[in-house]
């Protein structure tokens, strides 16, 4: 097998769709009035913490088996932020988490992390039609934040 780091929209667009899909699933059982209490800043702060768990793991099946020293990407706030408001499609999530899965799974330990664990939730949320659809190969949609990324790389701002 092989490995390759993935870039800061990869993980971003993962992220941030798996914390609105549990805000999802969590507000199916809530009142209105305890849902609407959702902090924003709350929302971007555990997607960091999600995102940085993922590149890290990442990071880590790549040096793991290319015995290299990468450091994990750093993600953009500004592309947490896109994601949260636009996160990817089902189909588009299920790429783009089985994608990360294979990337990710290299070195021995990957199965007892936390991404892995991160990685189990993400797919049982995932219904069967958008397993069972083809994938979707324009980059899961996230050729718009393309633009975010490129002005974060040439030391611009989103």
């Amino acid at each position: 097998m092989s490995a390759w780091q993935l870039n800061s929209t990869h993980i971003a667009a993962v992220a941030a769709s798996f914390i609105v899909r549990s805000e999802e699933q969590i507000r199916k059982d809530l009142p209105d009035w305890l849902t609407n209490a959702i902090d924003d800043e709350d929302r971007v702060k555990d997607t960091k913490l999600i995102a940085a768990v993922l590149a890290s793991e990442n990071a880590k099946s790549v040096n793991y088996r290319y015995n290299a020293a990468w450091e994990p990407v750093e993600v953009p706030e500004a592309l947490i932020r896109h994601f949260l408001a636009s996160p990817l499609t089902d189909t588009q999530f299920h790429t783009a988490v089985s994608c990360y899965d294979y990337q990710a799974c290299e070195h021995p330990s990957y199965g007892t992390s936390k991404a892995f664990e991160y990685v189990s939730e993400m797919l049982d949320m995932i219904p069967q039609a958008a397993m069972d659809a083809p994938t979707e190969s324009d980059y899961w949609g996230m050729e718009e934040a393309g633009s975010i990324t490129t002005a974060m790389d040439m030391g611009g701002q989103a």
